[in-house]
């Protein structure tokens, strides 16, 4: 069967209830080469290594250019809440900052914040 709505390169097929796959779908490992992105560096002190960069540079996504898509969802009139953003004239991507999308950042940096902390207090109360 061709691949129609997926987009790739190859074809597939669907399997019986008492087929399965049998070969392995991902790529060889090179065995020198290790399979993470970077190797980071572990040390008790804090001070001595900057997780913090590694994370901004290797793991958080790249934001580059979502405010202004965010920006053009909620300029349409069947977004939700497009009558709060026009009346309150908000828009995310600041062109004249230094960086123009620093609102989806804070933003993303926030909403992660806030899922971490919300299961945590339900890990608690199973607990309890």
């Amino acid at each position: 069967m061709k691949c129609s709505r997926i987009k790739c390169d190859g074809t597939f097929s669907f399997l019986r209830d008492c087929e399965e796959i049998n070969t392995d779908a991902m790529k060889e490992l090179d065995k020198e080469k290790s399979p993470f992105k970077i190797d980071i560096p572990w040390n008790n002190d804090p001070e001595k290594v900057d997780y913090n960069s590694i994370f901004f540079e290797h793991f958080f996504p790249d934001l580059t250019g979502k405010a202004k898509i965010i920006d053009r969802f909620f300029d349409d009139v069947r977004a939700p809440m497009y009558a709060t953003v026009q009346s309150d004239n908000i828009k995310f991507h600041r062109p004249d900052d230094e960086d123009p999308d620093h609102l989806v950042s804070v933003t993303f940096i926030s909403y992660l914040m806030h899922k971490h902390t919300v299961s945590q207090q339900n890990v608690y109360v199973l607990l309890s």
